[in-house]
């Protein structure tokens, strides 16, 4: 399972945006773009909402 630790970067990720944390602050802290950031935000939005759908 590679891609293990890159979903709890990401979990981090989503944590740290749903405290308040500015995409650009959370950039900052993993060393990454803020596309990358807002990317992961995005993603993440969408599987939650498919899963409140379901």
């Amino acid at each position: 399972m590679a891609n293990r630790p890159k979903t709890e970067r990401n979990q981090k990720i989503w944590d740290y945006w749903e405290k308040g944390y500015r995409q650009i602050s959370i950039a900052n802290m993993f060393k990454m773009n803020e596309s990358a950031v807002s990317m992961v935000i995005l993603r993440e939005r969408a599987r939650r909402k498919t899963e409140e759908g379901e």
